[in-house]
């Protein structure tokens, strides 16, 4: 358990109520629980090792994320940290997602406003398959990410800024995204990644689709679709189409 002294360096718990720990996750152990209601405070998260940050079955605790966000580091090996405890992010931050590791998020994500904009970085891979509510604006800007279930994506009042130079995108079926999202690139000398939709899969953008120019420039949406996928653009769709 995250409030038991013994678990801690020093053998002393820290204050989870000013929002002033960065805690990091490194000696022992493979998860952590926490079993408490009402809000829970970091500054930010580090993880060092195969790692799960959930809550206790009865508790209703709900982790505010201050601007250190959730960084991992590079590894030799894989490894994935799962974040199964509902976290607001409550300040801009970055979730980094360091070479060989996987952030799964199982657990839904809220917040309070589209100004805490989150930067989804890293090189390696972040997952995102809970009923989120995050207002946040979310920018993709490197590595593998990919949506899964509605609500992924978060709220409608949320913009999704996608990187296709830079991300692989994919998606993993009951996305219903009512959020505005924009694909944009820098470079038209540099091929785009290719947005993946898994077989038998069905994702649907319900809100506004765009490209956005970066220093004039379009990057090529391509869509690849596994079998029997389907990727419905049921909004407003606002694509340079080159022939």
């Amino acid at each position: 358990l995250l409030a038991t002294a013994a678990n801690w360096t020093g053998s002393v718990a820290p204050d989870f109520e000013t929002g002033g720990l960065t805690a990091t996750f490194a000696e022992g152990g493979e998860r952590a629980t926490f079993a408490a209601d009402g809000f829970v405070r970091f500054a930010g998260l580090v993880f060092t090792r195969a790692f799960t940050l959930d809550r206790a079955a009865d508790a209703t605790g709900l982790v505010l994320l201050g601007a250190g966000g959730v960084q991992t580091p590079d590894a030799d090996d894989a490894r994935t940290y799962e974040i199964a405890w509902p976290l607001a992010a409550a300040a801009p931050q970055t979730w980094y997602a360091a070479a060989n590791a996987t952030l799964h998020w199982t657990a839904p994500l809220s917040g309070f406003s589209a100004l805490d904009r989150i930067l989804v970085d890293g090189p390696g891979t972040q997952e995102f398959c809970a009923a989120n509510t995050f207002p946040n604006d979310m920018t993709l800007t490197n590595g593998i990410v990919r949506f899964a279930g509605d609500g992924a994506m978060g709220e409608a009042a949320g913009t999704t800024d996608v990187d296709l130079l830079r991300v692989k995108l994919r998606f993993g079926g009951g996305v219903n995204t009512r959020s505005l999202v924009y694909f944009r690139g820098d470079d038209v000398k540099v091929a785009p990644y290719t947005v993946a939709v898994e077989a038998g899969t069905t994702n649907r953008f319900e809100g506004r689709v765009a490209h956005k120019a970066v220093n004039g420039n379009y990057a090529t949406l391509k869509i690849t679709l596994g079998k029997d996928a389907e990727l419905v653009f049921a909004g407003e769709t606002s694509l340079n189409y080159v022939n």
